[in-house]
């Protein structure tokens, strides 16, 4: 495939949340042959031991990671560190990185424990030092202490730049990326959404395109 092919393979990455290896795109000549491919993309991990992971969860967080992130698909696996992607501010990239999986339950960044220890632990015990040398009652200091713990917990949260120890890597972030069920995909269906994107993409009626259709020589896509 040649330019508007390599477009055609990235919008049908998007679309499923995967990665269509360089060395394999040369060989999917027809929308039939693409969603072969796509449909065992959604099956398995690259020959790894998926586990308990989210197969479609893993393949579209490599995506947005190769995609957004600068990563090569082939150093992304479940083990590999987080971090190693996000090189630049963290907090941004980890906001971009929740926007992009659609992850609403993620968690936010930690903030570091020393810094952690000192607002949580030192400005309560601060203010109540401070209550207690004013006079102020028992349950006037009780309520001091936490209200101003309260107010060091967002603080600390706001100020996180550390990932998570239990997110640490890819893996780890998978459960928490939106998708659809594993029901939703059956081989008919991905052949069938390929098309409509192939469709949209040549600016052809889905009728005048087939599964055995050359992307090249039928469909006039460049080669």
């Amino acid at each position: 495939m040649g330019h508007e092919g390599v477009q055609l393979v990235q919008a049908i990455e998007e679309e499923f949340g995967i990665c269509v290896d360089d060395a394999d795109v040369a060989k999917l000549v027809t929308p039939a042959l693409l969603g072969d491919y796509v449909f065992a993309r959604l099956s398995s991990i690259d020959g790894l031991e998926a586990g308990n992971l989210s197969l479609e969860g893993f393949h579209r967080l490599r995506a947005v990671l190769v995609r957004q992130f600068g990563a090569h698909r082939r150093d992304v696996y479940p083990d590999t560190p987080i971090a190693e992607f996000l090189t630049g501010n963290q907090r941004q990239q980890w906001s971009e990185l929740k926007q992009a999986i659609e992850a609403t339950h993620l968690p936010g960044l930690r903030c570091r424990k020393s810094i952690a220890y000192l607002l949580m632990g030192g400005i309560p015990l601060l203010g109540g030092l401070l209550a207690y040398a004013l006079g102020a009652p028992s349950w006037a200091i009780v309520l001091v202490l936490f209200a101003l713990w309260v107010a060091a917990t967002f603080v600390a949260n706001r100020i996180g730049d550390q990932i998570p120890e239990g997110l640490s890597t890819v893996g780890a972030l998978v459960p928490y990326v939106s998708v659809s069920t594993p029901d939703d995909w059956k081989r008919e269906d991905v052949l069938q959404r390929i098309l409509q994107i192939t469709a949209t993409y040549l600016d052809m009626p889905l009728a005048a395109i087939e599964p055995n259709h050359r992307f090249a020589e039928d469909l006039s896509l460049d080669d």
